[in-house]
């Protein structure tokens, strides 16, 4: 998730970060900390009833645990009581947020990586586009929510997310 907002007036303080909501904590944490190289920023665990109501929830117990890479904060949150509900990904063409998306170097070995590690690679998403010198391909965490690798087709050359901010 690499998003810049660029607010004039009521927000212009940018945003702060995109939160996953994980049915097992530690589970998540072995994916995004050991598996894709997150750092663990802080750990808390909530039972605030004005957090309740922020969520529309009647009551919580919840751990949010801040994690970083590379600049990037996630907020992993997993619910004691209530229990989290469904999971996993809904078509692409819903409203709303559909995925994390992770600039990688190295495109093949990451994947290499991932597959030797256990980690479930989406393998009819691995994709490129050449006019853009993109690589992508979808991995799973292990509550099925969805990480896109974007890499470089030619990694010596002009990196993809640089002709998105040169629109």
């Amino acid at each position: 998730w690499t998003a810049t907002l660029r607010y004039r007036g009521r927000y212009d303080q940018g945003g702060d970060q995109p939160t996953v909501t994980d049915a097992d904590l530690e589970r998540a944490l072995g994916f995004y900390c050991d598996v894709l190289g997150f750092r663990v920023l802080r750990r808390s665990v909530t039972t605030s009833a004005p957090v309740a109501q922020l969520l529309e929830l009647d009551e919580i117990t919840m751990s949010l645990t801040f994690i970083e890479l590379g600049g990037t904060t996630i907020e992993l949150i997993c619910f004691e009581h209530p229990t989290a509900l469904g999971g996993g990904k809904g078509p692409f063409n819903r409203v709303g947020y559909t995925h994390l998306s992770l600039k990688i170097a190295d495109f093949d070995a990451e994947l290499d990586r991932l597959r030797a590690a256990g980690v479930n690679v989406l393998e009819h998403t691995v994709a490129q586009q050449q006019q853009s010198n993109a690589r992508f391909a979808f991995i799973t965490d292990p509550d099925g929510n969805r990480v896109e690798l974007f890499g470089a087709i030619d990694e010596g050359g002009r990196k993809p997310w640089e002709f998105a901010a040169n629109r």
